[in-house]
């Protein structure tokens, strides 16, 4: 009887043991995170607005571009997806804003008097008692966040405000809308 193989075996065992371990040490140091800003020191979005910022919609103009919103990238620190969006208020709190989303890396929004029109009528009271249009101004802004997070880059800061460009409106009603005198 051979009393050398059931050392041998106990040998394999322990060297496929040893080489798993060192397997999963390495696999544990294979990822690299990605370290971003912290909120105070992310550089946000600059806001720029070219066209008409004194805007009065009527049935002549309701499918123009009058406004075009651009603005620079946000810098997290790292090359990352970023969601941008607008958010439109009329106080500069900002407390209850009606927000747009844009997409990712997106760095311009042509502003169209349709959409003008329906977000100063719904969602910031352009229109009196008696459904009149009235004069809003409205402030807006750029809000970047990281768009996909995961296990390789550390907490992101939540969001990343631009400046605020303002412009006013006047919205349009159409006259068979209006009730009657």
């Amino acid at each position: 009887m051979n009393k050398t193989r059931p050392i041998s075996c106990l040998r394999g065992y322990i060297l496929l043991a040893a080489f798993f371990c060192i397997t999963l040490i390495n696999c544990n140091t294979d990822i690299d995170k990605q370290f971003v800003k912290p909120a105070s020191e992310v550089v946000a979005s600059e806001l720029k607005s070219v066209g008409f910022t004194d805007i009065v919609i009527d049935e002549s103009n309701i499918n123009l571009y009058p406004l075009v919103l651009t603005w620079t990238k946000s810098d997290f620190g790292q090359d990352v997806l970023v969601a941008y969006s607008i958010e439109m208020a009329t106080d500069a709190s900002f407390a209850h804003s009606h927000v747009v989303t844009i997409g990712n890396n997106v760095y311009s929004k042509a502003l169209g008097c349709s959409d003008l029109n329906k977000w100063v009528i719904n969602h910031f009271n352009g229109l009196d008692e008696n459904d009149l249009p009235v004069k809003v101004t409205l402030l807006m802004r750029i809000s970047a966040t990281i768009a996909l997070v995961n296990p390789t880059v550390t907490i992101p800061p939540e969001k990343v405000f631009s400046n605020t460009v303002s412009l006013s409106v006047i919205p349009y009603v159409s006259t068979a809308s209006l009730p009657l005198p």
